[in-house]
């Protein structure tokens, strides 16, 4: 089966709907490139396969067509107006959570990270605006707790990529004072079979710790890391 003539607009954005409602299992994860709309990602050949369903009565599946560079697929998103981008290369992001409320329903932790838009000075901080950095598809691995029972439990990935929250948290906690949020919502959490403390992390990566620290230190501008250790 090949794909059929007439799909529509229309027709690509009710299969974008019935990726997020349902997802499909006769397409595997895009390798090379995204469908990428109002700040998510998607993968084409799945989106166009599901965008078929006002011709056929059915989707198509992964075996009734090509997708990639140069192929039809790929002529039919871009000429209904769709952007296809490179997939970028995932990045690993480290959550620290200490509010075991974590905002409440739709923002709690291990669905969504987010953080106020600004301190309540105004000022912006890179460590909040590092939300705003994530991409889709990018590595979330969460340390929740305080003090000694701070440790690593788990891990996430990126739904979509970061930037400006629609609403604010239910349960804000100290950040009720923000007008503006910064979010991330999340997929796919995996918890850790034992939880990594992080006591035990600086006990046994003491010198790997301090190298970091050393050559970060003289590091300028951007090319900083925000992922800080302190001596």
């Amino acid at each position: 089966m090949e794909i059929p003539e007439g799909i529509t607009r229309e027709d690509v954005l009710d299969g974008i709907e019935r990726f997020e409602k349902y997802g499909t299992t006769d397409f595997a994860e895009s390798i090379t490139y995204d469908l990428f709309l109002n700040g998510r990602r998607y993968p084409p050949k799945a989106i166009l396969g599901l965008s078929t369903f006002r011709l056929l009565a059915h989707s198509l599946t992964h075996a009734d067509f090509k997708g990639g560079e140069d192929s039809k697929c790929f002529r039919i998103l871009r000429k209904l107006g769709f952007e296809i981008v490179p997939k970028a290369s995932p990045r690993a992001w480290l959550e620290m959570a200490r509010d075991p409320v974590h905002g409440g329903n739709g923002w709690e932790f291990g669905h969504a990270i987010w953080a106020p838009a600004l301190k309540e000075n105004g000022r912006s901080w890179a460590y909040w605006k590092n939300v705003e950095r994530v991409k889709a598809g990018d590595v979330i691995v969460h340390l929740k707790g305080i003090g000694p029972e701070a440790a690593f439990v788990g891990s996430s990935i990126a739904a979509h990529d970061g930037g400006t929250a629609d609403g604010r948290p239910p349960h804000p906690g100290n950040s009720a004072y923000a007008g503006e949020f910064l979010r991330v919502q999340l997929r796919d959490y995996n918890a850790f079979e034992q939880p990594i403390y992080l006591r035990a992390v600086f006990a046994t990566k003491q010198q790997e710790l301090r190298s970091y620290y050393e050559r970060n230190a003289v590091r300028k501008g951007v090319s900083r890391y925000t992922l800080f250790y302190v001596i």
